[in-house]
């Protein structure tokens, strides 16, 4: 049971958007979008690469947890580790970690302007 108003609660309030963005990820092409729109889409695309699929559903169940941490915990899905240990012939490690995170991060500032538009003004 997780305590409320614990360090987790304090790092999503205070980390998990910034104050000021030159850019609304609300709208885009008369759509309505969230932040986590992009996210979840980067997530699904750097497992692809490695021939792991992860589904929305899955990145949306660790939504709240550092993108590291995200990662570790998609990665601990039992039928994600079992197609990583069938695909690669090992259990992962920290460095398949710490790869899925920089390109969960290409992807995501790749695939940015799918999800939003400029503030007129801000740039």
């Amino acid at each position: 049971m997780r305590r409320r108003g614990g360090i987790d609660e304090i790092l999503r309030a205070t980390v998990a958007f910034p104050a000021v963005t030159p850019y609304d990820v609300s709208r885009r092409a008369g759509k309505r979008h969230t932040a986590n729109d992009a996210h979840i889409t980067a997530f699904i695309e750097s497992f692809n690469e490695i021939g792991v699929p992860v589904t929305a559903a899955e990145t949306r169940a660790y939504m709240g947890l550092t993108k590291i941490e995200e990662i570790r915990a998609l990665f601990n899905i039992d039928r994600v580790k079992a197609a990583f240990r069938e695909k690669f012939g090992r259990d992962y490690t920290d460095e398949d970690v710490q790869a899925r995170y920089v390109a969960f991060q290409r992807v995501l500032f790749d695939t940015l302007e799918n999800y939003s538009e400029p503030i007129p003004g801000l740039l």
